[in-house]
């Protein structure tokens, strides 16, 4: 299969908001299937194109490396 087959893959996002120590909120969300793919700013956008980046990051290292791409788990319904 090619990269871009793998990139295209829908992981489910977790979302968790938080406030820091001045008070204000902060987004962070992660894929479970891909440790170490987080991401976090004060800004949902912000969050979600820092973890675009290392979702493809991962992936590709992964796939260079002939390693195995995780299967996405089943969202909720």
């Amino acid at each position: 299969m090619e990269l871009a087959h793998y990139l295209a893959i829908p992981y489910v996002i977790d979302v968790t908001a938080t406030q820091d120590p001045d008070g204000a909120w902060v987004c962070t969300l992660d894929y479970e299937e891909l440790p170490g793919c987080t991401a976090s700013a004060r800004s949902p956008l912000d969050a979600l194109d820092a973890l675009d980046q290392r979702r493809i990051a991962w992936i590709t290292r992964r796939f260079e490396n002939g390693e195995p791409i995780p299967v996405p788990r089943r969202p909720l319904t």
